[in-house]
């Protein structure tokens, strides 16, 4: 839940991405990151929104911090390519909270 006082950053490298998400959360002011360098700087109810991988977005998660992931379904000729907000409209790019924790792996509990 967002308290007045909730940050939230934006974490991307892609431009497109940073206005489509602009666009998605107006009225915040989100915080733009390209890399979550220093996650001491991030604190319990903040919200961290872009593509994240599983270990950065269950560390968040476990110290209650929320994960809005972009899930978009990008086609094989569009992979490697930088995506306007409007490509990424297109695509039907959307906004998904996940709720992350790490299970370590053993050679017994194989899926």
């Amino acid at each position: 839940m967002r308290t007045l006082d909730t940050r939230v950053f934006l974490v991307t490298r892609h431009h497109g991405a940073q206005d489509w998400l602009r666009l998605r959360l107006r009225g915040l002011q989100p915080i733009l990151k390209t890399h979550l360098d220093d996650l001491d700087e991030i604190r319990p109810g903040d919200m961290v929104c872009g593509v994240l991988p599983l270990s950065l977005a269950a560390t968040l998660c476990r110290h209650g911090v929320v994960v809005i992931c972009i899930d978009v379904d990008v086609p094989e000729a569009l992979r490697g390519q930088e995506l306007d907000a409007c490509t990424l409209d297109r695509l039907g790019a959307r906004l998904t909270r996940y709720e992350v924790s790490a299970c370590p792996w053993t050679e017994g509990n194989q899926a």
